[in-house]
């Protein structure tokens, strides 16, 4: 979603060829995980959605936090029926691969910052929202 120009067309086609029983997965680059507010603080970024040189080089055209995530699907139809986040992200991608490569973070390190993702979602790499087709939805965007 982070890479598609029109939002609203792409979620309003998902949410017609979805199933009744059907469910949907979005996940998304997260606004608010604890690399971003690092780089904040440090200078790097202004603001938490502000677009990263690495946001711009992979096509990002927007940033999520979960609110913004959770408004764009219910806006299109959609009912949210979980949320939460992947991978306490810590540091940036290069930096993380580093400390992989280096030996310094390893498999045990890995799976606990997974874990404590599942703790602290606003501060995850990656955020996620299950949904499933809201039958109160109408057109115009209301329940």
């Amino acid at each position: 979603m982070e890479h598609v120009q029109d939002t609203s067309v792409v979620l309003n086609r998902i949410r017609r060829l979805l199933l009744p029983e059907g469910i949907f997965y979005a996940v998304v680059p997260n606004a608010r995980a604890l690399s971003r507010q690092l780089a904040r603080h440090m200078g790097i970024l202004e603001e938490l959605d502000d677009f990263t040189p690495h946001d711009l080089q992979h096509g990002h055209r927007r940033i999520y936090d979960r609110v913004r995530l959770n408004r764009d699907l219910t806006h299109e139809g959609f009912k949210i029926i979980h949320q939460g986040g992947i991978f306490l992200k810590i540091l940036a991608d290069f930096q993380l691969n580093q400390l992989y490569r280096s030996g310094i973070l390893g498999p045990s390190q890995i799976d606990g910052l997974y874990l404590l993702g599942l703790e602290y979602p606003d501060l995850c790499g990656s955020i996620f929202s299950i949904a499933k087709r809201d039958e109160l939805f109408t057109s115009g965007g209301e329940a």
